[in-house]
């Protein structure tokens, strides 16, 4: 059981019909369970209990939110490598400049959806805009080596 979500501050995504989510930034909700996919019937992933600033509870599938960025990181590194590795993604900033207005992470053979487009979503959601991407190594798979560079937007 994965329980690194627990008491993490995140955003839920609203569900428009089948697979067209949309993150909802204006309420914050804390993950106060998490009940292993072992133990959720007919799921392949595992649920979460989050809880708003009401106290009211709901149950949600571990992918249908984001971990907020920890503010009280001051380090724009630190705050951003968190940020990532909360969501499960492993770029590796490699280069950031003025406080992390602008931003290079680089994803080292990973899947071009999974991880690549995940990045992209990512750093989006946290008001980066891609301005490029350098593909470093690849072979003709779905996988790939690539820096990704970012701009922080006002």
């Amino acid at each position: 059981m994965d329980k690194s979500y627990l008491n993490k501050t995140v955003w839920l995504f609203d569900i428009h019909g089948g697979w067209n989510y949309i993150l909802n930034k204006t309420k914050t909700y804390t993950v106060v369970k998490v009940i292993p996919q072992k133990e959720v019937e007919h799921d392949w992933c595992d649920h979460l209990i989050v809880r708003d600033d009401c106290g009211v509870e709901q149950e949600i599938r571990d992918f249908a939110c984001i971990v907020i960025p920890d503010n009280t990181i001051k380090d724009a590194v630190s705050r951003i490598s968190r940020y990532l590795s909360d969501n499960r993604n492993y770029g590796e900033i490699v280069n950031c400049i003025d406080n992390g207005r602008a931003i290079q992470i680089e994803v080292t053979w990973g899947d071009w959806k999974h991880d690549h487009g995940y990045l992209d979503s990512l750093m989006c959601y946290i008001g980066y805009r891609k301005v490029g991407e350098n593909t470093t190594e690849e072979n003709g798979s779905d996988c790939y080596s690539s820096i990704h560079s970012f701009i922080k937007e006002n």
